[in-house]
């Protein structure tokens, strides 16, 4: 987390609620100015819940970290997994609750037969598959090609940085496909080795047909070879990305994007009053 705050220039806030020396709740947000921000789009954010308490209490702990964050910031975000699965304190702090998908490839399950084939063409073609430390190449052309959608030059500059201190800590790992000695397709991914799971964070676009398809058939194997059991795509909600994702069978997994800001919750509340007054009058 000190590494995603140094690159982005973010402050980094914990709160602990701590009961006979075992901590309840613990959360870790990244603010800008007034702002709680999610710093990067294939990142959850990080709140633990003491699961063995009753339902009353995590939500009393919930609902009092929101409501002191509302005194402090103006607009907040945050980005949670399905493992975060009560946001009712959030709903009735006004907060706008968005629901997302990603696909998680369970290792050592099948892949469709479209891609099995297209992995032999990229074979007989003389592609070339190669895993190794995140270079500057292929950082290069990731990046090159986020700023084609839109990335500003101050933020290529900070995931530069933010992807050079991940792999000097060994956190990243980059596979790439060469044809003729060029770099034709690169993809940087994010390695948990506690939880057993890669997350793809780039993956760059490609002329050259079938490159993708061996590269991510390719990297199902190194994971299968060096103990990773889910490959997380960070992401399902583009359509044409999300077709070409799921001949993978992955798994349909649902996320929340949970923000707040002073207007958005005041016409949250003005619709769910209205509503309310229509159950009543209409029942």
């Amino acid at each position: 987390m000190g590494v995603v705050k140094n690159a982005f220039g973010y402050q980094l806030h914990y709160y602990v609620a701590i009961q006979k020396q075992v901590p309840l709740f613990v959360a870790a947000i990244f603010s800008n100015g007034k702002n709680v921000v999610v710093p990067l789009a294939f990142t959850y954010s990080s709140i633990y819940l003491d699961q063995t308490i009753s339902d009353r209490r995590r939500v009393d702990l919930l609902q009092s970290f929101v409501c002191l964050l509302k005194k402090n910031f103006k607009k907040i975000s945050f980005r949670f997994n399905t493992e975060m699965e009560d946001l009712r304190p959030f709903i009735w702090e006004g907060f706008q609750v968005d629901l997302r998908y990603t696909y998680v490839k369970r290792i050592g399950e099948d892949v469709h037969e479209s891609i099995l084939r297209n992995v032999e063409r990229a074979k007989s073609e003389d592609f070339c598959f190669k895993s190794a430390a995140v270079e500057k190449e292929s950082v290069k052309k990731n990046l090159d090609d986020f700023r084609n959608y839109g990335l500003s030059g101050s933020s290529y500059d900070q995931y530069h940085q933010l992807f050079e201190q991940l792999s000097l800590m060994g956190c990243l790992k980059s596979f790439n496909v060469y044809k003729g000695g060029e770099l034709v397709c690169a993809n940087i991914v994010l390695l948990d080795e506690e939880r057993h799971q890669l997350y793809t964070l780039l993956i760059n676009r490609t002329s050259h047909k079938n490159a993708t398809s061996y590269l991510y058939k390719e990297t199902i194997e190194w994971c299968a070879v060096n103990g990773y059991q889910f490959i997380d795509y960070c992401g399902a909600n583009d359509e044409r990305i999300s077709n070409f994702k799921s001949y993978f069978n992955p798994h349909l997994t649902p996320y929340y994007l949970v923000s707040y800001s002073p207007y958005g919750s005041f016409a949250n509340n003005a619709q769910r009053k209205a509503k309310t007054i229509i159950k009543r009058i209409v029942g």
